[in-house]
């Protein structure tokens, strides 16, 4: 089992047992918290510069999808399997991980 956190632009994971790094994958302008798709093995976080990313639990980026603004809070995986994002713009996207794309769903103002 594997735990993700972001800090300096960077997602990382770390062995659960015994807290050593296992992984670090740098992305530019990184700025919330991630959110941890078990089902779909994805890791999903926002960026200052209105994207938000899908990343791999062995760290390679799947996809990136622009939004209206930044996300700067940690997206919300649904028990629907719809991921649920917000920008500070206060557009909520819902949002289908299609495999190696998105599909968005819905924006709602």
């Amino acid at each position: 089992m594997q735990l993700y956190f972001t800090a300096g632009g960077r997602i990382y994971a770390l062995d659960a047992q015994t807290g050593q790094e296992k992984w670090y994958q740098p992305l530019l302008n990184l700025v919330s918290a991630p959110a941890v798709d078990g089902r779909r093995n994805r890791i999903y976080a926002g960026t200052s510069d209105k994207r938000l990313l899908a990343v791999g639990t062995g760290g390679r980026l799947i996809w990136d999808l622009d939004l209206d603004g930044a996300v700067d809070r940690p997206p919300l995986v649904g028990p629907d399997g719809y991921l649920y994002a917000v920008t500070d713009k206060g557009s909520l996207y819902k949002i289908l991980d299609a495999g190696n794309s998105w599909r968005r769903s819905s924006r709602c103002s």
